[in-house]
């Protein structure tokens, strides 16, 4: 229920994140994400965003991906579960497979990302709703973190822990090893 109500806004905000990108292989790419941020007390949703930038420091660093900065930024900030993702770019078919599916989803490299942290129970499960809308000509494609796995590949590469990756940033954070 709470995704449905802050969908318009969060692909509002991937949209304008992508106005800020860098062009990186000819594209720009804004994405954004619905975080959860819980206590004992009180629950709080935030927005957080992000574009496709060349990073000098950090566990982002030299990474482009939208997703992961905006995931990043909503970790940094205390939120510790994503509701849904927005990403906001041009078509393309996806780097690891051709698949086309009129819209640019996750690359690669993300979608392990997004598998490690559902393998580790952190931030992500596989009810997580993406949301990927075309720049040029508004079409949109919705799917779980399952249904993309299931339909666009993110097998489990142990290499992802080592590649300067957000993912062990965020387990060094949390105190926890791969």
């Amino acid at each position: 229920m709470v995704v449905a109500k802050m969908l318009q806004p969060l692909l509002d905000t991937a949209e304008s994140a992508r106005q800020l990108a860098e062009h990186y292989n000819h594209f720009k790419v804004g994405a954004s994400v619905l975080a959860l941020k819980e206590s004992a007390e009180t629950a709080s949703i935030g927005i957080f965003a992000g574009w496709n930038r060349k990073l000098k420091s950090g566990p982002c660093k030299d990474r482009r991906c939208a997703e992961m900065h905006a995931i990043w930024d909503a970790f940094e900030s205390g939120y510790k579960r994503i509701l849904a993702v927005a990403v906001h770019a041009p078509r393309q078919a996806d780097d690891a497979t051709g698949l086309d599916l009129g819209v640019l989803i996750c690359c690669g490299y993300c979608r392990n990302s997004f598998r490690a942290l559902m393998e580790l129970q952190m931030l992500v499960n596989p009810d997580v709703l993406f949301h990927f809308r075309n720049a040029m000509t508004g079409f949109s494609l919705s799917l779980t973190l399952g249904e993309l796995l299931a339909r666009c590949g993110g097998d489990r590469d142990p290499a992802i822990y080592t590649l300067g990756n957000p993912v062990l940033g965020l387990l060094e954070q949390a105190g926890r090893s791969p």
